[in-house]
């Protein structure tokens, strides 16, 4: 039950930085989750395990590379992107979503199937506010990817994996 108090305490943040300071949403979303998984989980599972890098690419490659070739087909190119946004989209969104949902709440859920479903409903539930406040409907469709990062998270009881699938498949929606 604690690990939904911490999630409801992320949820009413988050809904409040995007209302009253939306401008700031960039660093206060990501300082809430660092600061909220670290608060109640200071041990988060996390390591360079040369398998579990390359399972991640695996599985990034597998399921992004049709995704970026329809986009490419589509769109006719890919929108570049700055550096500024890399380092945002891998520390502030990456990193610090998936400390918060993989590390600490499918973890203190127990990390099996389960785990995995419960998660990723949290997790899509925590991006409506990029819906509701910006119209992002790309924020509409996490839940699948969720799936991936929590069987990732699942299967190697390490969060770099995510990470890796997580950020990468900012980039090709971004892209």
């Amino acid at each position: 039950m604690k690990i939904f108090l911490i999630y409801l305490i992320f949820l009413i943040s988050s809904f409040t930085v995007n209302l009253f300071m939306p401008e700031f949403k960039q660093f206060f979303i990501p300082a809430i989750l660092i600061g909220l998984s670290f608060a109640f989980s200071p041990k988060i599972n996390f390591r360079f395990k040369k398998s579990d890098l390359i399972l991640s690419m695996k599985i990034s490659l597998l399921i992004l590379a049709p995704f970026a070739l329809l986009t490419y087909l589509y769109y006719g190119k890919f929108q570049p992107l700055t550096f500024s946004t890399i380092l945002y989209l891998l520390f502030g969104v990456a990193v610090s979503e998936e400390i918060f949902f993989r590390g600490v709440i499918q973890e203190k859920l127990g990390n099996n199937w389960k785990a995995l479903i419960i998660t990723s409903i949290l997790f899509s539930l925590a991006h409506l506010p990029n819906f509701l406040f910006y119209n992002n409907f790309l924020s509409l469709a996490t839940f699948f990817p969720s799936l991936i990062m929590g069987w990732l998270y699942m299967k190697t009881s390490n969060i770099l994996p995510s990470i890796i699938f997580h950020f990468l498949s900012n980039c090709v929606a971004i892209s």
